[in-house]
């Protein structure tokens, strides 16, 4: 990595070129040795997350400033909450999606009768198998079909997510070639089951799969990277026949850890910055969630799916693990996030709702610390539901 970041637009010029095999900078962040991760989102039994000094609880400001609170939800942990518990507090809170990393049975079982959309998720092991409609047609038949989709009484399975973030370097292309066919298979068993129109399958990608080159380094100028655009295209052809969302994960905070400084540190966050990024048309840039999202939208533009709604499948912030991982900065992220979301006009080239689902509401102490310490600490809770600031305190 060389350079400095003296301006916002040498930050783009070198985010935008870095393609490491151990992680991915850009203006989403990084995403190295990414594992499932699992959220839930709790309130009345479980206390107030973040205390006073941050809005009286993240999931009711949420609520009430953009009128819908969509959470990830993952298990990598010692201290599982019951399912029926979590759905108690989903309720609470008035959360209205939930996105799963897998199809858990005792949690879907949960949910049903709740009206809670639910997005279930596909685990990168199975894409391979899935690459035959045969496998394809069972999967969908015994985790989607079997729990009466089209009745009230019934789990409201919305979304499915055919793997997540299968174009990682760590996977050494072996996901490359199958996770297009895995999500054509299980989209048409879908359509064939009679669901296609309200049950959409989607990947969750990394924000890597796109860039700008370092001699024009703006969002207009975004394209997807030239190594993985074949089978890329077909997941794009894929969710614009269906009508399905493209699924991008944005982490501004794994931009300032792995910037070791040179990332501008107002540009993370949504208080604005004294020296934004301009477009020669006059759009401005002053954090890296617009930049990253309109980014994504030239990309989708240049493969003509300028249409293609764009869904942010994970943001947050993580409280522990790193010098920047702490709550204090967890809530000015939070905050500006809200706000962000309540304005509703999303990105410069995509004026329209941002749909985003928080990550994380509890932590998760089993996980992977091989990106970072901080990597058990992106909840607002502890995993056993205590949360975070009441410890810290």
């Amino acid at each position: 990595m060389n350079g400095s970041f003296n301006s916002l637009a040498s930050f783009f010029s070198l985010s935008f070129t870095i393609n490491s095999p151990t992680f991915l900078l850009g203006l989403a962040g990084v995403k190295a040795f990414k594992y499932p991760p699992f959220v839930l989102p709790i309130r009345q039994k479980y206390g107030k997350a973040f205390g006073e000094c941050f809005p009286s609880n993240i999931l009711v400001v949420f609520r009430a400033q953009c009128g819908r609170t969509w959470v990830n939800r993952g298990d990598i942990s010692s201290h599982k909450l019951p399912p029926k518990d979590v759905v108690k507090m989903l309720q609470e809170n008035g959360i209205t999606k939930v996105k799963l990393f897998n199809n858990d049975e005792t949690v879907l079982n949960a949910l049903t009768g709740t009206g809670i959309e639910v997005m279930i998720g596909i685990s990168n092991q199975l894409l391979k198998d899935l690459a035959n409609p045969d496998v394809a047609k069972k999967w969908v038949k015994e985790n989607v079909t079997r729990y009466d989709l089209k009745s009230p009484k019934g789990v409201n399975i919305t979304l499915i997510g055919v793997g997540n973030e299968p174009f990682l370097r760590d996977y050494k292309d072996t996901l490359t070639n199958v996770t297009g066919p895995a999500l054509e298979n299980i989209q048409n068993a879908l359509n064939e089951a009679g669901l296609g129109d309200t049950i959409k399958a989607t990947v969750p990608l990394n924000a890597d799969v796109y860039l700008s080159p370092g001699w024009n380094p703006v969002p207009s100028a975004g394209f997807f990277c030239s190594d993985i655009v074949d089978p890329l295209n077909h997941i794009l052809k894929v969710l614009d026949k269906n009508k399905a969302p493209f699924t991008v994960n944005i982490y501004p905070f794994l931009s300032l850890y792995y910037g070791n400084g040179a990332f501008p540190f107002d540009y993370a966050f949504f208080d604005g910055v004294s020296n934004p990024l301009k477009e020669k048309d006059g759009a401005e840039y002053t954090n890296c969630v617009d930049a990253n999202l309109d980014t994504c939208a030239a990309a989708l533009a240049g493969t003509r799916y300028s249409n293609m709604t764009i869904m942010v499948g994970e943001m947050g912030w993580p409280t522990d693990g790193n010098p920047y991982a702490n709550v204090t900065l967890a809530e000015k992220f939070y905050k500006g996030f809200v706000a962000y979301l309540a304005k509703g006009k999303g990105s410069p080239r995509r004026p329209e709702y941002t749909e985003a689902y928080i990550f994380a509401l509890f932590d998760e102490d089993r996980k992977s610390t091989l990106p970072g310490n901080f990597e058990t600490h992106w909840g607002l809770y502890y995993d056993d539901g205590t949360p975070v600031r009441q410890r810290k305190q």
